[in-house]
């Protein structure tokens, strides 16, 4: 009798072992992989507000006797200027600036590490003088003294402790790590016992930077 075409077929079962060795090698090496290729960086943000037109009108709680500060730093290669709505401020030894800047540039010995193949800014400044190299861990160069700009600060933010604006401006081709620095010395500093004050925390940012 002949049998049924469903009973002549035969199935065999077999057990099929994948084999995950080598997408465990392939992983194995993939981690270091992401590892060493990811950046850490640490990202500080910094409010700043561009320039308007006209100023906003005060909220009124501003003391009627102290005037507005309107406080200003100009960035030049020179140095720096800081001036107010009274004018320009006197230098650290109370003598006044004339055209000259508030803060100067000063000569000091500088890491070339951040600079080779340039100048420390301001670098139309140190122009004369040799590039940094690999070969060179520091040099003299002029720097610009934000130490002495940050201690300025304190001292005006003692003068007007309810002001926190300070707005910004610079020479054409001011280097972005300058303007930076103004906004990190004019945002806190620490008092004569150490202690964290805040200092000008609202930025604006003159026309010419934009």
């Amino acid at each position: 009798m002949a049998k049924k075409p469903t009973e002549r077929r035969s199935f065999t079962e077999e057990s099929l072992d994948v084999n995950l060795t080598p997408m465990m090698n392939l992983i194995a090496m993939l981690i270091p992989c992401l590892l060493l290729s990811a950046a850490f960086v640490e990202i500080a943000v910094v409010n700043v507000s561009a320039p308007s037109m006209n100023s906003a009108p005060d909220d009124g709680k501003k003391r009627l006797d102290v005037p507005a500060l309107d406080l200003r730093i100009t960035i030049s290669e020179r140095g720096y200027i800081v001036s107010g709505s009274q004018g320009p401020f006197p230098t650290p030894g109370g003598q006044p600036t004339g055209n000259g800047p508030t803060i100067p540039v000063v000569q000091q010995k500088v890491s070339c590490v951040p600079y080779v193949g340039t100048w420390p800014p301001p670098r139309s400044k140190n122009s004369d003088s040799p590039k940094c190299n690999k070969s060179a861990d520091a040099g003299v160069y002029w720097v610009y003294d934000t130490e002495a700009l940050n201690k300025m600060l304190m001292e005006i933010k003692t003068q007007y402790p309810e002001e926190r604006r300070v707005i910004i401006a610079a020479e054409p081709g001011t280097e972005y790590d300058t303007i930076i620095g103004v906004m990190d010395a004019s945002r806190d500093g620490r008092g004569p016992e150490g202690e964290h004050r805040a200092l000008f925390d609202e930025v604006l940012l003159a026309p010419a930077i934009l």
